[in-house]
């Protein structure tokens, strides 16, 4: 069975950065490079990939900020220390011959999902017949966002307590972490809003209200 795994890169290291004690190398903080190879290496021993990608944010607004002016608006900007280690993470990752995906305009998760659903449909041709280039898809990740991509074909590789230990997230996972479904997830999301991304909800309703109604009424049309 052929496997891919996908890196959220800048959540992988922002991870890092608030798990690793301050580093340094020459005077360069290294704390969230070292804590971001730390976490890959684990996750490549773990998952024995066949193809392994790192997808990651580009720098300025995205569609998003086009089409919610306050989208993210009160999130405070990322330490300086971090912020330094970011282009080292690029370079290191090409000095090592991880292919990385970044487009301006969209953010790592929007890749995410594509890569994802494409890689899943390619077929190659072998001398057997034809053949699915990718069998399953994992998703290493800290972003709950992201569980809406679960299904039979893709999972989520999620460090629960710092970097040390982690956790897969089936479909199953998904329904026991946010009681809804991966399906779901977009529209829990739309009834209570999200405050770390500063967009809205439906007012009066919270998480408990949002998980009943999706019980109910299974999507946000109904």
């Amino acid at each position: 069975m052929s496997k891919l795994v996908i890196v959220d890169g800048h959540a992988i290291i922002h991870r890092a950065y608030h798990s690793i004690p301050p580093l340094t190398s020459n005077g360069q903080p290294v704390n969230a490079l070292y804590g971001f190879y730390s976490m890959l290496l684990t996750a490549i021993n773990t998952l024995n990939p066949k193809y392994l990608i790192v997808c990651l944010d580009s720098p300025g607004p995205n569609f998003r900020n086009h089409e919610f002016l306050g989208y993210r608006a009160k999130r405070k900007p990322a330490d300086r220390e971090l912020v330094s280690q970011l282009p080292l993470l690029e370079s290191t990752l090409l000095e090592a011959k991880i292919t990385t995906f970044s487009m301006a305009g969209f953010e790592a998760d929007d890749l995410i999902a594509t890569v994802s659903l494409q890689a899943l449909k390619k077929i190659k041709k072998t001398k057997s017949g034809n053949k699915k280039l990718v069998d399953e898809v994992v998703i290493i990740t800290g972003d709950k966002d992201l569980m809406q991509l679960v299904d039979q074909q893709v999972s989520l590789f999620v460090p629960v307590r710092g970097l040390s230990e982690t956790k897969i997230f089936d479909s199953l996972s998904v329904k026991e972490k946010l009681g809804v479904l991966p399906s779901q997830v977009i529209d829990l999301k739309a009834l209570m809003g999200d405050m770390s991304y500063n967009y809205p909800g439906v007012a009066g309703i919270g998480p408990k209200v949002a998980i009943d109604l999706l019980s109910e009424y299974k999507n946000l049309e109904n």
